[in-house]
């Protein structure tokens, strides 16, 4: 340290690299520790902590190889082993709570990992995404503006845009084209590569064989369950439109059952 002011560093070679910087706080061995750090304002807790940290400012990390190898990135914040641990960070106010949580970030902004390997394995410059859950949207790179909770949701997604995937699975496959889908409920949408665009399904394995179908609406139990491509078609309660590979579009299905072998008819209506 040289000209650096109010700085507390505690443990073996905590803040061992410092030259100018202010108002950091290092504690445990090489936190903050091996950079030359002119940035002001960080908290490094554990073993390597921040220890790449060099203009970073106001960054947080907090447990064993926590935000380990940024340099640059500011108003971040890392708990838990190697949370933010391995990308070489530029990114600015991302939160990473859980083993490897967002490990590979380098540029992407505002995103948010709750769980173990949360936005985890890809190298993430997506900006605004939200994961919760084990491995959740784990494979996620350019992909911005996506919600997922529950287990392995949008675990496959890379540069999907504007999904929303609630419940253990759902969306699980769809890899780098579908945009702007819901998915609510256990394998909701979670069968298939999705790359349609505009569809919403809710209830367990409801249009889970989706995969370029685009503006439909599953509700229930394996509603629109078999189909893959069909167009704006609506399908309310279990297995309506549910058993057959549905290419037909504009076609309304209300009630248990109803229409469930329909394959290529259009314009169809059938309640009950």
């Amino acid at each position: 340290l040289t000209s650096g002011a109010c700085n507390i560093a505690m443990g073996l070679n905590a803040l061992g690299a410092a030259t100018t910087g202010n108002d950091n706080v290092a504690i445990g061995r090489l936190a903050l520790g091996a950079g030359t750090l002119t940035g002001a304002s960080n908290i490094a807790i554990g073993a390597t902590a921040g220890d790449a940290i060099t203009s970073g400012a106001y960054n947080i990390a907090i447990g064993e190889i926590a935000y380990g190898a940024a340099e640059t990135g500011t108003y971040n914040t890392a708990i838990g082993y190697n949370a933010i641990g391995t990308g070489v960070t530029t990114g600015q106010m991302n939160v990473a709570m859980g083993v490897s949580s967002l490990a590979a970030l380098t540029s992407g902004n505002c995103n948010v990992a709750i769980g173990r390997s949360a936005l985890g394995g890809g190298a993430v410059t997506g900006h605004s995404n939200v994961a919760m859950g084990n491995s959740t949207m784990d494979a996620l790179t350019s992909g911005g503006d996506n919600i997922a909770i529950g287990r392995n949701t949008l675990g496959a997604a890379t540069n999907n845009n504007d999904n929303v995937a609630i419940g253990r699975a759902a969306l699980a496959t769809t890899d780098g084209d579908g945009d702007c889908n819901i998915a609510i409920g256990m394998t909701a949408m979670g069968g298939t590569d999705v790359s349609g665009d505009n569809n919403i399904a809710i209830g367990q394995n409801s249009a889970d064989a989706l995969t370029s179908g685009s503006c439909n609406i599953a509700l229930g139990l394996n509603a629109y369950g078999a189909a893959a491509a069909g167009t704006d078609n609506v399908a309310i309660g279990q297995l309506a439109l549910g058993s057959a590979l549905v290419t037909g579009a504009d076609n309304v299905a209300i009630g248990r059952g109803s229409a469930d072998a329909l394959t290529s008819g259009a314009c169809n209506i059938a309640i009950g």
